[in-house]
Order: C-alpha cells, then structure tokens, then sequence
C-alpha cells in the first residue's frame, strides 16, 4: 500500500491502515524518539511516547494533506514534537524532585540544628545549677576545652579533686537531664 492509499484508509478509520503504518514506520518513529529522549528514558517511557505518537496519527490524520508533504515527514515530525514534550515533561519532573529532595534535607538539617541548640541550652541550664566552683570547672573543661593540669593549677586544686568533683558533677548532669531523652 502506497502512502496515499494508506492516509486514504486512515481517513476512513480502517484499522488496519494503522496496522500497516506501524509495520512500515514503526523503526522510524522509534529512532526519532530513541535520539530525543536517548538512553536516559526507561523503556516504559519510550513506549508511552511512541503509543501517543500512533494515537495522535490515528486522530490528526484529518490534518495531513498528501498536496503539501510526504507522509513519512508528517510522522517523523508528531514523533519529534511528541518526544520533545515528553523531554521537557521529564525534565520538569526530575527539576520537581530534586527541589522536593533539598526542601526535605534542608528542613531535616535545619531540625537537627534547632535541635542541637536546644540540647546546648537544656545542659548548660542543668550546669549552672551545679554549685559556683563545679560550674567553674564544668564550664573550663567541657567548653572553654581547658585542660585538667590548666583547671587545677589556676584553681589551686589537685587534679584528684578536679576529675573528682567532674565525676560528681556528671552524674548530677545525668540526675538533672532525666526525662530530657524520653518521649
């Protein structure tokens, strides 16, 4: 069957001109598809696009007029509109879930700050209910980030008595941050 023949069947809603078109054309609108999308598509993709491709034939073959062109520039011409649209529909998606994926990781990131500084501020809370001289200490060693031997010396205090009172004062800290961790 001629091109004419078949635009005439297809006109005429004959389903077996669309048989026909898709043995005679069906590499060709595979491979304009295949070169738009590439390798990044799943086949699954593909096989919508080039679906969408025979339907807009079916129904848009009113519009084809044999006078101004040849058939086969007509299909190779849906198939690269067609797989243009679904480029840009998938860049669009992808664009949409990458925006998702740092709008989570963001707000996650921001959570666990605020949570850390909450944390911070509950402990150095539970540190200023020590007494002046633990605070003192707690507050060199843990924060300041001074050394026992430093802490001692300024102190006047053995280092015996300094990790003493650190021990003492931690489990104070635990005693004191009871119920913090609990849900």
């Amino acid at each position: 069957m001629n091109d004419k023949e078949l635009v005439g069947e297809l006109k005429n809603q004959n389903i077996e001109a669309l048989d026909q078109v898709i043995l005679q054309y069906s590499r060709l609108i595979y491979g304009v598809i295949g070169s738009i999308l590439g390798e990044n598509h799943e086949r699954v993709e593909i096989e919508e696009c080039y679906n969408d491709v025979l339907f807009i034939l079916w129904y848009k073959i009113d519009h084809f007029q044999i006078e101004k062109g040849q058939f086969k520039n007509w299909i190779i011409s849906i198939a690269k509109f067609k797989a243009l649209d679904y480029k840009r529909k998938f860049k669009r998606k992808l664009i949409e879930q990458t925006m998702e994926r740092c709008i989570l990781q963001d707000k996650e990131d921001v959570e666990q700050v605020l949570l850390k500084e909450e944390e911070k501020e509950f402990v150095l809370e539970v540190i200023q209910r020590l007494d002046q001289v633990d605070y003192h200490i707690f507050y060199r060693r843990y924060i300041a980030d001074e050394s026992i031997k430093q802490i001692s010396e300024e102190l006047h205090m053995s280092t015996s008595a300094i990790y003493t009172r650190l021990s003492r004062g931690r489990e104070k800290l635990k005693k004191g941050m009871e119920g913090y961790y609990e849900v």
